[in-house]
């Protein structure tokens, strides 16, 4: 089941598994740098966002958004290739169009999920926060594709 986030221990799970997440791709970055990017997850930008959360026997997954920004689409390692992240992301779809994403150039895999998905690059970012160059990515598909 996709549900809204709503409570503080909806946010302390999302927190946890962003940090599984990180931990899974920089593990540098989660150890060095998580305490307070986790406080401002916890205390700034979750209260100010949008949080879709896939909840079957526990969260297992969430899609988080600012306006037409989707900041995180993550599902926890153990469960990942079982179609959690598609499904958050066309129930996403299905409610908001001309969603926008940004990746690190680095994260070629991320890349092509979103292309496979509908989404074309349209520019290249520098990152203000860590200097890495990020592209920009915007849906292709209307929502009227998807029924959630």
């Amino acid at each position: 089941m996709i549900r809204e986030a709503q409570s503080a221990q909806d946010r302390s799970v999302i927190v946890a598994l962003w940090q599984a997440a990180a931990q899974q791709l920089d593990p540098q970055f989660a150890a060095s740098k998580w305490q307070s990017f986790a406080l401002w997850l916890d205390k700034e930008l979750l209260p100010q966002s949008q949080v879709f959360i896939y909840d079957y026997h526990g969260v297992q997954g969430f899609a988080q958004l600012k306006g037409r920004k989707l900041g995180a689409l993550c599902v926890h390692p153990a469960a990942q290739g079982k179609g959690i992240g598609k499904a958050l992301l066309y129930y996403t779809l299905s409610r908001f169009s001309d969603l926008e994403v940004q990746l690190f150039t680095a994260a070629g895999e991320g890349q092509q999920y979103f292309k496979r998905q509908g989404f074309h690059p349209v520019q290249e970012l520098l990152d203000s926060q860590t200097g890495l160059l990020q592209v920009q990515m915007v849906s292709t598909r209307s929502n009227r594709y998807f029924s959630y």
